[in-house]
């Protein structure tokens, strides 16, 4: 529960000016209902930033993110990223 209550201003030392290391699903289009499939706003909250430079979004070390999955019900109908 405390995850969504504090202040999510963290800053990436080789990331460009801007870049969110934290993210919240949610913010990305999430449902969680168990209805909606949430695919595309888990994929868009991991690749937000460039961090996924390849199409099969192998990462990179100098832009870490935190990806926040508020409780609730997800239907996620493929591979994420």
């Amino acid at each position: 529960f405390w995850m969504e209550t504090i202040s999510q201003n963290g800053r990436a030392p080789f990331a460009p000016e801007g870049y969110k290391v934290w993210r919240n699903v949610m913010d990305y289009g999430a449902k969680g209902d168990g209805t909606t499939d949430d695919i595309e706003a888990f994929n868009r909250a991991i690749s937000d930033g460039e961090r996924c430079k390849t199409p099969r979004c192998v990462g990179v070390t100098t832009r870490p993110a935190i990806v926040y999955v508020p409780s609730g019900m997800y239907l996620i109908s493929s591979p994420i990223v």
